[in-house]
């Protein structure tokens, strides 16, 4: 399986190693969907290339029916309601009117 570069949302620790908000690390697809779906971390802004990698992690899930989009996910970035990622609010509110016809 191969790695995908994301940046923290959370600091965190283990015994063996640690992370601060903010830093970007490569982990490996499965650690960065997982992280990516529990809002702990998001693509790096230069992992564009991966996007289609760990789609299924930043698709909106059924019972998150009533988040409201776009939603602040940390660094000035926003996920619209298809999972998609955009930098800047009035970006991120433009492209969400778009993506529901309005």
């Amino acid at each position: 399986m191969s790695k995908v570069k994301i940046k923290m949302l959370t600091s965190m620790a283990s015994p063996d190693w640690s992370v601060a908000a903010g830093e970007e690390i490569e982990v490996k697809e499965e650690v960065a969907k997982a992280w990516i779906e529990a809002n702990i971390a998001t693509l790096a802004k230069n992992s564009f290339s991966t996007r289609s990698v760990i789609e299924t992690a930043t698709q909106p899930k059924p019972e998150n029916a009533s988040i409201k989009y776009p939603k602040h996910v940390g660094g000035g970035w926003y996920e619209l309601s298809n999972g998609e990622k955009v930098q800047g609010k009035k970006e991120a509110i433009k492209a969400q009117k778009e993506l529901e016809g309005r």
